[in-house]
């Protein structure tokens, strides 16, 4: 399990971009996706990093700014306390759009047709760029940051919040992939999961 700190550590030296796998917030696992730990982490960083978070609310601040417009908005971690803190940010609107995609490569699922939502990318002053969809997407496609002009080849780091799924569409652009083991309903460590009606004993969670 690489946890987050740990995976900021190995930023360093890595081939950029990097690919960091958000699996506590896996939205093909059922995650909200609205996780902003790995976001407020590389904020304490020099690295620019991109990451998409579901959040219909801020999209929703968005709607009626035009591009280069600056204001204060909160982002994620509005679906419950697992996933981070919201953060209030003084943003740069970069561009919107209604968040349809399509994808012709073979990709997990084989989906070919995609809608996000209304979307808006906004730049942080620490020179983070975020995705802001008003549906949650699974990160199956890449043409999901390309319909809108993004490129991962322009940060150091990506953030896709899946495990497995994201790789077909990323790997070819991003030649370093870390799983981050972050909090989450998805996480990997099911040991840091609070159980209130389970079995005794239980592996992982007792000594058999």
């Amino acid at each position: 399990f690489t946890d987050v700190d740990e995976a900021i550590r190995k930023l360093k030296g890595a081939r950029k971009p990097v690919l960091l796998l958000d699996m506590g917030d896996n939205v093909g696992g059922g995650s909200p996706g609205d996780g902003t730990i790995l976001l407020e982490a590389l904020e304490q960083s020099d690295y620019r990093s991109f990451v998409c978070i579901y959040d219909p609310g801020s999209v929703e601040q968005l709607q009626h700014a035009k591009p280069d417009s600056v204001m204060e908005i909160s982002i994620g971690a509005k679906t419950d306390r697992l996933h981070g803190q919201t953060l209030i940010r003084t943003v740069t609107l970069v561009k919107s759009g209604d968040g349809k995609f399509s994808e012709s490569a073979p990709r997990h699922g084989g989906q070919v047709h995609y809608d996000q939502g209304q979307t808006a990318i906004v730049r942080t002053e620490t020179d983070n760029t975020i995705m802001l969809t008003s549906k949650r997407m699974v990160p199956f496609s890449l043409q999901q940051l390309l319909s809108f002009e993004v490129y991962p080849e322009h940060f150091d780091v990506v953030i896709a919040k899946g495990v497995q799924a994201p790789i077909a569409a990323y790997e070819e652009h991003c030649p370093t992939i870390i799983r981050v083991n972050t909090p989450g309903v998805t996480t990997a460590d099911m040991t840091k999961l609070n159980f209130t009606n389970r079995r005794k004993p239980l592996f992982p969670f007792d000594d058999l």
